[in-house]
């Protein structure tokens, strides 16, 4: 606010004038008094007067025009005392303005409010924070202290707010502080064992202000931990082991153990002991173990595997005494074992030295040789010691096994086959050699004679021919064979061997091979054409042969016609149609000769009484068939005749000689009864029937007659006697037959027969009944499907673990099947990999389609796949019906094996340069590595493994602390970091560069590696080029990688190094004005560094690169400060270089002057311009704010604001001060109303400075002037 009294004419008036703004940048002109007021004289002149304290220095007020301008940063929190109407925020500052003879005077007072920003930052107080704790398990948050930071600002940009920004992830274990108190307190089980320090990141933050300005600040705490005794000794080693030879003397020492106190910042003295043994004893104060007694291995218990297992015990010593706090650790004794028991030969249990054994002749090679099945070898050593070497001398046989580990059986076996009657018997020696000892068994082997040659007949086949009806014939013929053995071996005997009619009839001589018919027997052709035989021939051991007899029986005319049964003539009464009955009578003589011709003629007819009838005239024979002739009346026939029946005497005659002939009875019915049952043609039916025959299948043909002739007498039906599903039957049977269908399925399973009785029973009055027998037998048909042991199946494999040939996996896969005759096989239907289904992993594994054992076919790579999912197929392939086959999933894991080595991830820093500013710990880069292995194997170490130094002549080997290399493991993922920085810094030569190898190791037992090669490359102070941003320090670093792109590609592609980044102190700039100093190194890869002419020419020669970076904020390109002492010796091509820079700066410089003064003059005409288009307005004294207080006039002028056509204006600062007229208050001084008025209006209702739209424009303006500028200079 400014008051401004005028004096003119006598006619006073006061005029004030309100700003509100930002700390604003020193040599800022604030307000021109002369400008505002119209009735300045010519010859004005101006005065300041300050309200009390040393505001003086803030302001400069020019005597001749009357511009007030700050001539220095006003600081909120130091202004000076006292303060202008008790406004906390306020400086007055009065300015006076008279003429010479001071006939024209007015007076101004200003009120400058000063806005509050957030520019301090927090400060801790009573630094540095320790606190020493004893370890413990604090269940509930345990109070170490509390942190306090303070704030110069004043509300929310003053109040400190806590957080703790870092804490080591320690599991179990959290600190804490409260935000708004700064109390700090831990929680969780605090070990002094897991960690002694604890460093803690406290941060402290002020509130934001509304420019959006917070500062924060860190501060560290230490927690120091104090150990208590709380824990027992702990052994450096889990457990221990050692071995020693069996007999080792006494008082020799086996391992030695170490315990140290579990409580490590008290470290008591430790005591041993040790229990479960005999064998061993240890010193109580060193832990060193000793042999106490002879220790024979062979003795020792079988179970325990040759180890001696004991445990060793470790008590803490507390003055001089033995304390509760004790622990143990296990430790096991390897007794190697010494070669010193011979091999034994047993049979059985029973040691022995010689044996007998025996061999039959012609035994094929590798038989075992009899009587040597229970004999084994047996050495009680161990490992090597108890290796037996096997041989036999002479080597007529062969023993098995060649080699033996500890006792094994063995086997003598022929070698070549053996001949008794070149060799009876023989001696061979059985040794067994250990190394050491050798032992021999003597074994008397005896060659039995064996039965090699069958007999031999002189013919294969015998025929010899005999009538029938001879009863005497002693020699038929006479049977030989011959055998090539010797001895009772080479004896012959014969033997006949047929059917019971052949040894009924025919007898053979044993010895001579005789052929006789026996006394009392007769042959019969009739009854046997031929008798079919087999000689055999019998050596005296056992062994036969056989020869085929056939005796032909020859035929004479001794058999007369014979009837075969005669059917019934059925005559229906008053019939005319003709019946006939075929003939039929056979001769047993031989076929197809006179002696077997049959004829037949009538001879008489008579009842069933045996009265003769005069009826063979009724009845005549035509080719074997009776016929009757005309028609035969019943009630025409004897009264004789017993129910119907005539008799009819046929005779057969042969054509023999003699000639020989039979008669036959054929019978008439002329009435028929039911008397006869239904008769089965079969009293048993059989029937096999496969198990996957469906239901309604014909099965068998059933037949049955019955002898009645006429109807419902030789009717039947057909019917099973109990009820039953298996079979069923058409109840009325055809022409005597029916068939027999399957009634249910069938399960050769559940049952493999049935037997059930069928009945025939026919229609007449009184029924009569048959019966027959069916038996269904169920054949197995391979309908079941196969099936798995188990559900599934899951194996481990190691990766590349193909030796080339077969590497099986796992057991076999087990399969079966419930039918009889399955034929299993296995194969694999379907193979992929789990975690990547992109891999082909076909015919990675086969398996054996016979017994299903999964083989490896190939490497495999676990980092290509890591788990195979396989379907096992099964199949049974007699499979007839169903489901012939089943799955099964089988898990193949691969298991990882350290087959791949480390590599580093685009090593792309084969080059590094570093500056003399660099200092110890200073990171130089940070490499990448990974390692396509899991686990161990993918666990990483990177180490410096060479560094030498080369200059131009020599290459020598620097100190090694010159470089460090520290590993940092992966969080998330594979990565390994090697974060590379320096040591010892102070060592570093310039003079050439360092070539230096770096590691990177996996952990794997058999550990694989990568280097990468780095040159480093040291460039002096003096090639440092100091940029200047006009940015803020967030803002520079925000867009860091483009700056340095940018340079890049101004430079020829050199490299581009940022060294440091730092804001610009405020001792000689504006707090508003942000500045940020980049310090930067220019240098090829060879170590050549660019010097700061090179790099400003090149920057100046590219004007889109200087755009782009004028853009983000470069305003400066400066050499580094001058050294303190300039080599005089200065090439006259610098020195012109030099001279050339300077001249271009005082170009550049000359340039940007003069544009900004062309600016602030337009500046100035245009204000002078506005002015005098308002002058007018002065005519009319007072204002018109109370009488319109709401409209938008100008208060000042009593007229409506004029503004300038923007097209006018160069700029957003020409504008806004223009703009800066538009709101002034003008008021009466002898209203004291009016001032209160204008607080009022000022403030607000809610007591918030109240700013126009103009105005908060005003003030934005003010924040962007620096930023403006610079890019004008630029």
């Amino acid at each position: 606010m400014a008051g401004v009294k005028i004096k003119s004419g006598g006619f006073l008036v006061f005029a004030f004038l309100l700003y509100f703004f930002k700390p604003i940048s020193a040599d800022t002109a604030l307000f021109n008094l002369a400008d505002a007021l119209t009735c300045k004289p010519d010859d004005a002149q101006f005065s300041s007067e300050y309200n009390g304290g040393n505001i003086q220095s803030y302001f400069d007020v020019a005597p001749n025009t009357g511009e007030i301008t700050l001539n220095q940063c006003i600081d909120r929190e130091n202004l000076p005392e006292p303060r202008s109407f008790d406004i906390p925020d306020g400086i007055m500052l009065k300015v006076a303005m008279s003429s010479k003879d001071s006939s024209v005077g007015c007076e101004a007072q200003f009120l400058f409010i000063i806005e509050d920003v957030n520019d301090n930052v927090p400060q801790f107080q009573d630094l540095p924070y320790a606190k020493t704790i004893n370890e413990a398990n604090f269940t509930e948050p345990y109070y170490l202290m509390k942190a306090v930071a303070t704030d110069k600002d004043e509300g929310e940009a003053g109040t400190v707010t806590y957080s703790i920004t870092w804490t080591p992830q320690i599991d179990g274990v959290e600190f804490q502080i409260l935000p708004k108190k700064g109390d700090i307190s831990v929680n969780g089980s605090v070990n002094y064992n897991d960690n002694m320090l604890y460093y803690i990141s406290i941060n402290a933050s002020d509130g934001r202000d509304k420019y959006g300005t917070v500062h924060s600040v860190t501060a560290n705490l230490i927690v120091t931990v104090k150990d208590i005794p709380n824990l027992p000794p702990i052994f450096t080693s889990a457990s221990y082991s050692s071995s020693i030879k069996e007999n080792t003397a006494k008082n020799t020492e086996v391992l030695h153990v170490n315990a140290v106190d579990g409580d490590r910042g008290i470290n008591n003295k430790i005591f041993y002991s040790i229990s479960g043994t005999s064998y061993f004893y240890v010193d109580n104060k060193t832990g060193e173990v000793f042999v106490s007694e002879n220790i024979d291995r062979d003795t020792m218990s079988p179970s325990t595997g040759g180890r001696a297992e004991f445990q060793l015990h470790a008590t803490e010593i507390v003055n001089n005494t033995e304390t509760s706090s004790s622990s143990a650790v296990n430790v096991s004794v390897v007794i190697e074992d010494v070669n010193d028991n011979p091999p034994i030969f047993y049979q059985g249990d029973i040691e022995i030295n010689n044996i007998t054994v025996e061999v039959p002749e012609n035994s094929p090679t590798d038989t075992p040789v009899i009587h040597f099945e229970n004999i084994h070898v047996k050495d009680i050593d161990e490992g090597e010691n108890a290796k037996m070497a096997l041989t036999v001398h002479p080597k007529n046989l062969s023993i098995y096994p060649t080699q033996v580990y500890g006792e094994s059986p063995l086997s003598l076996r022929v070698i070549v086959p053996l001949d008794y009657e070149l060799i009876e018997n023989f001696t061979v020696e059985v040794n067994a050699n250990d190394g050491v000892h050798n032992v021999m068994l003597t074994v008397l082997v005896n060659v039995e004679n064996k039965n090699e040659y069958f007999p031999k007949f002189q013919h294969n086949n015998y025929t010899v021919n005999i009538f029938e009806n001879v009863t005497n014939a002693p020699d038929i013929a006479t049977i030989h064979a011959t055998d090539k053995d010797k001895g009772t071996y080479g004896d012959v005997t014969y033997e006949l061997d047929g059917s019971t009619e052949v040894l009924k009839n025919f007898s053979l001589n044993q010895i001579t091979g005789i052929l006789s018919l026996k006394n009392g027997a007769s042959v019969d052709y009739e009854m046997k054409h031929t008798y079919f035989a087999t000689v055999m021939a019998i050596d005296g051991g056992g062994k036969e042969t056989s020869a085929a007899l056939d005796i032909n029986i020859l035929d004479v005319n001794d058999n007369a016609p014979k009837w075969l049964p005669l059917g019934t003539l059925v005559i229906m009464e008053e019939e005319t149609f003709q019946n006939s009955l075929f003939l039929e009578a056979t001769d047993r003589d031989e076929p197809d000769t006179p002696n077997s011709k049959v004829s037949y003629e009538l001879q008489s007819c008579y009842t069933s009484k045996g009265e003769d009838l005069d009826l063979v005239n009724n009845f005549t024979v035509d080719n074997s068939n009776l016929k009757i002739k005309g028609v035969l009346d019943r009630e025409r026939l004897p009264k004789g005749i017993n129910g119907g029946h005539l008799q009819l005497v046929i005779v057969a005659k042969d054509h023999g000689n003699p000639q020989l002939s039979s008669n036959a009875n054929a019978t008439v019915i002329v009435m028929d009864k039911n008397d006869n049952s239904p008769q089965f043609s079969n009293s048993r039916y059989t029937v096999s029937v496969p198990e996957t025959t469906p239901r309604g299948t014909y099965l068998l043909n059933v037949s049955a007659v019955d002898m009645d002739v006429e109807e419902p007498n030789n009717q039947f039906r057909f019917s099973f006697n109990t009820s039953n599903t298996i079979l069923t039957v058409d109840g009325i049977g055809k022409n005597g037959f029916s068939w027999i269908k399957l009634g249910s399925k069938l399960d050769f399973e559940k049952r493999h027969a049935y037997t059930l009785f069928l009945l025939a029973i026919d229609m007449g009055a009184s029924p009569n009944t048959g019966e027959t027998t069916i038996t269904v037998h169920v054949e197995d048909v391979d309908d079941e499907p196969p099936k798995f042991s188990c559900a599934s199946y899951t194996y481990n494999v190691n990766e590349s673990n193909y030796n080339g040939t077969h590497t099986f996996i796992g057991s076999d896969i087990i399969g079966f099947d419930d039918d009889t005759n399955a034929y299993l096989s296995f194969e694999i239907t379907n193979e992929k990999c789990e975690d990547n289904e992109t891999v082909d992993v076909h015919n990675w594994i086969g398996i054996n389609k016979t017994i299903g054992l999964l083989i490896l076919q190939r490497d495999i790579d676990y980092e290509t796949c890591k788990q195979l999912s396989l379907v096992i197929r099964l199949t049974d392939e007699n499979t007839v019906v169903g489901v012939n086959s089943s799955d099964v999933d089988v898990t193949v894991n691969i298991v990882d094996q350290n087959d791949n080595s480390p590599s580093f991830i685009n090593p792309s820093q084969s080059v590094i340069v570093i500056t003399e500013l660099a200092k110890e710990d200073y990171q130089v880069a940070i490499y990448k590595a990974d390692d396509k292995d899991s686990g161990k194997n993918a666990e990483l170490t990177f180490i410096i493994h060479d560094v030498q130094f080369v200059s131009t002549s020599t290459v020598n080997q620097p100190p090694t602390d010159l470089f460090k290399i520290v590993t940092n493991a992966p969080t998330t993922g594979k990565t390994y970091d090697g974060v590379f920085s320096l040591g010892t810094f102070s060592q570093l030569n310039s003079e050439g560069y360092y070539q230096i190898c770096l590691i990177v190791k996996d952990h794997g037992e058999v550990s694989h590696s990568a280097n990468v090669s780095v040159k480093v490359f040291m460039i002096p102070q003096n090639s440092k080029v100091e940029l200047i941003f006009a940015r803020s320090l967030d803002e520079v670093k925000e867009h860091l990688l483009d700056i340095i792109s940018l340079l890049r590609s101004a430079v020829d592609d050199a490299q581009v190094t940022i060294s440091n980044i730092q804001e610009e102190t405020q001792v000689t700039r504006a707090a508003t004005d942000a500045r940020c100093i980049l310090d930067s190194y220019f240098y090829y890869n060879n170590g050549t560094s660019l010097p700061v002419s090179t790099v400003m020419r090149l920057l100046n020669d590219n004007y889109e690169v200087m755009v782009e970076l004028s853009i983000l904020g470069l305003i400066s390109v400066n050499p580094p400060n001058p050294p303190d002492v300039i080599t005089p010796e200065l090439p006259w091509q610098i020195a012109v270089g030099v001279i050339a820079g300077i001249l271009a700066l005082t170009l550049f410089i000359s340039i940007t002057s003069a544009v900004c003064m062309r600016r602030s003059f337009e500046r100035r005409i245009k204000t002078e311009l506005a002015l005098r288009n308002t002058q007018a307005a002065l005519a009319s004294h007072g204002t018109n704010y109370e009488q319109q207080p709401h409209n938008k006039e100008n208060p000042l002028f009593n007229k409506e604001a004029i503004e300038l056509p923007y097209d006018d204006i160069n700029g957003d600062v020409e504008k806004r001060s223009i703009n800066s007229l538009d709101e002034h208050l003008y008021f009466d001084s002898g209203k004291s109303e009016g001032f209160n008025t204008l607080l009022e209006d000022v403030q607000g209702e809610d007591n918030e400075p109240h700013q126009s739209p103009i105005l908060k424009e005003t003030l934005r303006g003010f924040d962007n002037t620096a930023n403006s500028l610079s890019s004008t200079a630029i």
